[in-house]
């Protein structure tokens, strides 16, 4: 397996939620993905193709959101 591990910050209101989502590809709608929250880091298949989406929110409420390029 292939262990992944996101690092979310933000210098100025600090983290408040992290998610990720694993995809077989790109998607075209975010909202329509089901995060999950994240709590340290995950394996994937190290063979497979996928595209790491992360989603951050900071203490006051803005919300950021990454992806991987596959």
């Amino acid at each position: 397996t292939q262990k992944v591990t996101i690092d979310y910050s933000d210098s100025e209101s600090g983290v408040n939620k992290k998610f990720y989502y694993i995809a077989n590809g790109k998607i075209s709608d975010i909202d329509s993905i089901e995060w999950k929250e994240y709590t340290g880091a995950f394996n994937i298949d190290p063979n497979g193709k996928y595209v790491i989406y992360a989603k951050v929110t900071d203490m006051v409420g803005n919300v950021g959101v990454y992806s991987s390029n596959g």
